[in-house]
C-alpha cells in the first residue's frame, strides 16, 4: 500500500490479466474474461471494461453459483465442501432477483450513487485472509473494484449465524400466530446478512465481533461504489479524500444506539472528540502507528501502556480523522444550503469517475457553490484543534394549524457559546403503532433529519413544521466538546395548542450574559470533591502487583443503576447536568460514610436558595417503591451551623431540587452528600446557590 501520509494518490489504469490454472480451477479477477483450454489447463484472459486503480488475483477449486439480475451478474465462489448454507435457503429461488433487486435499489437511492461494474463476485478465501484499515479511506483488501473476499465459511460475517435466524423467525411466528411461506422466510434470512456485512445499513449491536477491535476487515461495498471509483489527492491535506468519502458514508450509516451507550460509558466518538480538543488532525497524522506519545492515552485512559492500549489509541485515532472529516463537508453543505451542496457533490463524483481529482478541482466546485475562502477553512479544519460546544437547552413539540392542515410543530432551543462555528444535526423518529417493537425501531433509520448550522456566541431557536407526530429527538454534536455527544429527548403524545402560530426557521439572538446572582458548582468544577478515599480489594491489588498490571481507570463509566459501583465513578448520562460534559459521580447505597461536597466562593453576605440538580430520578427508586424514601441524604453548611436534609422519592423532581434559604456569610459555602439511600444507587451532580 502506499506510504501515509507522503503518497495518497490513486492513479487509474487499463489493465489486461491472463493466467493459467488447473482444469479443475476457476479463476477472479477484474473485467470480462476469456477462457481458453489446452493440454488440460485453462488460461483466463481478463480485461476490465473501465480504468481502474488496482486489480486482484484469486483462484482455485472453487464450487460457483450464478444469477443475473438486471444488468449485473452475481457469482458465489465457495470451497468444496463448504456449503453449509444451501440448507437455509433450498426454497429462496423464486424471489431471490426480487431480494437483490430490492437490497441494490435501497443501498443506490440511500448513497446516491449507481454500481459501477457489470459484474460483482463474492469469492471466500482462507481464514488467515488479513487486511488493514487505513487512514486515507474506507477501502480495504477484502473488497476489490467487482469483488468481495468472504472469510471462510462466513466465520466473520455478523450476519452469518443463518441456524439462529431461522430459531428467531419460528418463535415470531408463533408468538405472531402467523405462517410465512418458505422462500419469503429465507428472504429475511438474507436481507439482514446483505444490510449487515455487505452494505453496512444496520447495527450490529454489541456482539463479540463489531466490539473485536483486532479484527481489521470489514466487507462493506461502500468502495466499489466510491473509492475505487473516485478518488481526491492532495498532499496539502493527506485525509481530504477520507472526508469526501465520510460524507457519503454518513448518509448509509445506520443509527446509533443512545439506550447502550448508556450502560458502557464513552463511545469510541466520544473519545475522539476528547482527542481533537488538544490534537489538529495534522499531529495525529504525525504519530507513530505504535503511539508512543501519552497524548492520546490521557484523553482515554489512565491504564499502564500495553499492545492492547496501543490498538485502542489507534482504533481512536482513526475515528477522530473520520469524525473531523464527515464535520468538514458538512460544515460547508450547511453555510451552502444542504440540498444543493448533496446534488452537486454527487454529480462531482460521478463526473469524476475512474480518474484521480485534484483538491483543486474540489476547490473550485466549492467557490462556484459560493463557499467563502474553502482553502483557508481547509487549512484550518487540518492544523487547528478548536472544537464548538453546544448548549443543548429545550425541545419541546405540539400540534397546529397550518391553514386548513393541523401539522406537528417542533421548537428546539440551542447554543454555541465558543467562538468556533459549527452544527448539530436534529434526528427525529415519528411516532409508532403500538405492533412496532422497540429494537426495530432503533434498528429502523430516521424519519426525518435536518442539520442545523451553530455559528460562534449565536442562540438559536430551531422550528420545524412536520406531518407527523414525533417520538424522540436525537441530537448530534458531531465534532464537539459535548460529551455524550447525543441528547436524547422523548416527546408523549402532542395536543393542539390554538394560539400557536407555525414556525419553520431560524431565530436567533446573542449568547445571554451568565446570572450574577446565580452561582453553579458542577462535579466538573474544582469546588467538587470526593470526601471518602475509594475502597481498594487487598486481592485485588495483590493479584496487580503480582502480574505487574496496574488498576484500569476509565475517564467515565456507564451509568447502570441496577450494577452501581461500590464507590464513586463518574459516568456521562444526557439527563445529567453540564454545560459541554453532561456526568455526574454515582455509586451503590452505603451507609453514609462515603461522601462528596460542592464549595463555593459566596462574593456577598446574604439569604440565598440552594438547588439540588437530580437527572435520572425515575431509575433510582428501589424495587419495594414505598412512599417516603430518602433519595438523598444531604447537609447543609450555612452560617448557624449545619441542617440535615432528606429528599424523599414524594418530593424529588427531574431537574433542579429547591433545598430551601439559607443566610451565608461571605466565603465558603458548603453542601455535602452521603452515600445513604433506600434508593439503588446514589449520584452526585450538581449544586447552585441562587441570592434572594
Amino acid at each position: 500500500g502506499a506510504a501515509f501520509p507522503a503518497a495518497t494518490t490513486r492513479n487509474y489504469f487499463s489493465f489486461r490479466l491472463s493466467t493459467t490454472v488447473p482444469s479443475n480451477w476457476t479463476a477472479f479477477s477484474q473485467g470480462a474474461a476469456v477462457v481458453d483450454t489446452a493440454d488440460g489447463e485453462l488460461t483466463y484472459h481478463f480485461h476490465p471494461e473501465q480504468p481502474l486503480p488496482q486489480i486482484s488475483l484469486t483462484a482455485g477449486p472453487y464450487e460457483i453459483r450464478k444469477i443475473d439480475v438486471d444488468d449485473v451478474t452475481y457469482s458465489l465462489a465457495i470451497l468444496p465442501n463448504h456449503d453449509y448454507f444451501e440448507a437455509y435457503f433450498d426454497s429462496i429461488g423464486p424471489v431471490l432477483p426480487e431480494t437483490i433487486r430490492g437490497l441494490k435499489n435501497d443501498y443506490e437511492a440511500a448513497l446516491g450513487l449507481e454500481y459501477p461494474y457489470s459484474r460483482l463476485s463474492l469469492v471466500e478465501v482462507p481464514i488467515q485472509f488479513f487486511s488493514y484499515r487505513r487512514l486515507w479511506t474506507v477501502a480495504q483488501e477484502v473488497v476489490q473494484p467487482e469483488i468481495l473476499f468472504l472469510p471462510e465459511m462466513g466465520t466473520l460475517l455478523e450476519g452469518a449465524d443463518l441456524r439462529r435466524m431461522r430459531r428467531q423467525s419460528t418463535r415470531s411466528q408463533e408468538r405472531a400466530n402467523q405462517a410465512e411461506s418458505a422462500e419469503q422466510l429465507q428472504a429475511d434470512y438474507l436481507r439482514p446478512l446483505a444490510r449487515l456485512d455487505f452494505l453496512g445499513l444496520q447495527d450490529p449491536g454489541t456482539t463479540d465481533i463489531s466490539q473485536n477491535r483486532s479484527l481489521e476487515a470489514r466487507w462493506h461495498l461502500l468502495p466499489q461504489f466510491l473509492s475505487y471509483v473516485t478518488h481526491i489527492s492532495s498532499t496539502r491535506w493527506p485525509v481530504l479524500n477520507y472526508a469526501f468519502e465520510a460524507f457519503f458514508q454518513e448518509r448509509i450509516i445506520p443509527p446509533a444506539n443512545t439506550w447502550r451507550r448508556r450502560w458502557r460509558g464513552l463511545t469510541d466518538a466520544e473519545r475522539a472528540n476528547l482527542v481533537l480538543q488538544k490534537h489538529s488532525l495534522a499531529a495525529l497524522l504525525a504519530l507513530s502507528n505504535k503511539v508512543e506519545t501519552e497524548s492520546l492515552e490521557e484523553e482515554m485512559e489512565e491504564t499502564e501502556k500495553t499492545e492492547e492500549t496501543e490498538k485502542v489509541a489507534e482504533h481512536i485515532r482513526e475515528a477522530a480523522i473520520r469524525a473531523r472529516g464527515r464535520q468538514l463537508l458538512l460544515l460547508l453543505a450547511s453555510r451552502i444550503g444542504l440540498d444543493d451542496f448533496d446534488d452537486a457533490l454527487t454529480d462531482f463524483a460521478a463526473a469524476g469517475r475512474h480518474r484521480a481529482i485534484d483538491d483543486r478541482e474540489l476547490l473550485a466546485l466549492l467557490e462556484e457553490l459560493g463557499a467563502e475562502e474553502p482553502e483557508a477553512m481547509f487549512e484550518a479544519w487540518y492544523r487547528t484543534p478548536a472544537l464548538p460546544g453546544y448548549q443543548v437547552e429545550s425541545a419541546e413539540a405540539f400540534l397546529v394549524r397550518d391553514g386548513e392542515r393541523t401539522r406537528t410543530q417542533v421548537e428546539v432551543d440551542l447554543g454555541n457559546p465558543t467562538d468556533i462555528d459549527g452544527l448539530v444535526k436534529l434526528n427525529f423518529r415519528f411516532r409508532q403503532d403500538q405492533f412496532t417493537s422497540w429494537w426495530e425501531r432503533q434498528r429502523a433509520g430516521w424519519d426525518h433529519s435536518h442539520v442545523v448550522p451553530l455559528p460562534a456566541r449565536t442562540r438559536r431557536k430551531v422550528g420545524l413544521l412536520l406531518d407527523q407526530q414525533v417520538a424522540e429527538l436525537i441530537v448530534d454534536t458531531y465534532v464537539s466538546r459535548n460529551i455524550p455527544s447525543l441528547i436524547f429527548f422523548g416527546f408523549g403524545e402532542q395536543t393542539l395548542r390554538k394560539n400557536a402560530r407555525p414556525f419553520s426557521g431560524f431565530r436567533d439572538e446573542p449568547i445571554a450574559a451568565a446570572d450574577s446572582t446565580e452561582i453553579i458548582v458542577d462535579n466538573e468544577d474544582e469546588g467538587f470533591a470526593l470526601l471518602a478515599p475509594e475502597k481498594t480489594s487487598r486481592l485485588r491489588t495483590f493479584l496487580l502487583d503480582l502480574f505487574g498490571k496496574k488498576e484500569k481507570r476509565d475517564l467515565y463509566v456507564g451509568l447502570n443503576i441496577w450494577r452501581a459501583p461500590g464507590s464513586w465513578k463518574a459516568a456521562t448520562d444526557h439527563r445529567l447536568y453540564g454545560r459541554f460534559v453532561r456526568s455526574g459521580y454515582y455509586k451503590e447505597s452505603g451507609e453514609g460514610n462515603s461522601k462528596v461536597a460542592w464549595s463555593a466562593a459566596i462574593p456577598e453576605e446574604g439569604e440565598y436558595d440552594i438547588y439540588f440538580f437530580c437527572g435520572p430520578a425515575d431509575d433510582l427508586y428501589s424495587r419495594k417503591r414505598t412512599e417516603g424514601e430518602h433519595i438523598f441524604e444531604l447537609l447543609i453548611h450555612h452560617e448557624d451551623g449545619v441542617d440535615a436534609l432528606s429528599l424523599d422519592r414524594s418530593e424529588l423532581e427531574k431537574g433542579w431540587n429547591h433545598l430551601g434559604s439559607f443566610h451565608l456569610a461571605t466565603g465558603t459555602a458548603r453542601v455535602e452528600l452521603t452515600d445513604a439511600t433506600a434508593a439503588r444507587a446514589v449520584i452526585a451532580d450538581a449544586v447552585k446557590w441562587v441570592k434572594q
